[in-house]
């Protein structure tokens, strides 16, 4: 693989820069970055060595707390090697406002993707580690209900139900699950193709030279509605939970959640997309808001900001 082709999101960068520190740089650069993590506003390039700062691993530190704050489930205790004491220190990737917590255990670093925290990013309490399954962050709404939303009836900026083209392939009719509202009012569809023949090897590149999802679909209101999913002879529509609905609960103190990732970091090889939401299987467990066409997968919806163009990365 060409180092240009390299691909890696956030948590993947600063992973990537700490299996150097442990693997290959000696002992003395430890106690250097040591310092640099006990210098708040210090500033660290987290890109993996020897490829391109793709996604600008500009990162800053905060400060230092102990990892008696880190509040991590009981279940995740014997895979997360997290000491019952000693120091973390809280960093924010700059360019998408994402946490981590870096620590030290047996002389080696460690980190964890940060989901939320009370108190400030220089003193941080009651840190939650962004974990699959393990933090309900949903809780029920209305089925109409405007906003961001999981389950219900789509709708348009104005709040009427959207009755405009639905989304078909050749052998299915796709399902609305889901919706995300911009700031400026529009919002974000989002359609799966529930079928039960998954066949990844389907997945072509796009002409960007990412893999797409043919299982997913996200089109933006007011936006011409795709080509490839109109089938003019088709009228039937599907809603996957038309009763019932989910929205995300509210942040106590990052801007907005993180991405959980359950097969690794998947964030486009593209410093423009921004990512703006992430729901799924995981939805199920606690808040009890799934709606039902999800299976056992996650969605993660990004957006170039410059070009308008929108991402579903699905994992299962």
């Amino acid at each position: 693989m060409m180092q240009e082709d390299y691909k890696y999101g956030p948590s993947t960068g600063i992973g990537q820069f700490l299996l150097l520190m442990n693997e290959i740089l000696p002992k003395e650069h430890h106690e250097v970055f040591l310092e640099w993590l006990s210098t708040p506003g210090k500033g660290i390039e987290f890109a993996p060595p020897g490829h391109p700062n793709f996604n600008n691993m500009d990162c800053i530190v905060h400060g230092s707390f102990p990892l008696t704050e880190v509040n991590l489930p009981e279940s995740a205790k014997d895979y997360i090697p997290l000491p019952e004491s000693g120091t973390g220190y809280m960093v924010e990737h700059v360019s998408t406002g994402f946490f981590f917590v870096i620590y030290r255990e047996n002389e080696k670093f460690e980190y964890l993707d940060v989901l939320d925290f009370d108190g400030t990013c220089c003193f941080p309490e009651n840190v939650l580690i962004a974990l699959p399954f393990e933090i309900d962050l949903w809780e029920p709404t209305e089925p109409v209900a405007t906003g961001n939303r999981i389950g219900g009836i789509p709708l348009n900026s104005d709040g009427s139900p959207y009755t405009g083209p639905w989304p078909h392939t050749k052998d299915n009719t796709m399902s609305f699950i889901g919706q995300y509202q911009l700031d400026d009012g529009r919002y974000i569809r989002i359609f799966f193709d529930d079928t039960d023949d998954f066949d990844y090897s389907a997945n072509m590149p796009d002409d960007e030279g990412d893999e797409t999802d043919p299982y997913t679909l996200a089109f933006l209101e007011g936006e011409p509605f795709p080509a490839k999913y109109a089938f003019p002879d088709n009228n039937a529509k599907a809603i996957s939970s038309p009763d019932k609905a989910g929205k995300m609960i509210t942040p106590s103190f990052v801007k907005h959640f993180p991405p959980i990732w359950i097969q690794g970091d998947g964030t486009p090889n593209d410093p423009d997309y921004e990512f703006l939401w992430h729901f799924g299987f995981s939805s199920r467990y606690k808040g009890n808001v799934i709606v039902d066409e999800f299976g056992d997968s996650e969605f993660y919806l990004f957006m170039n900001k410059k070009t308008g163009r929108i991402k579903v990365i699905m994992q299962c």
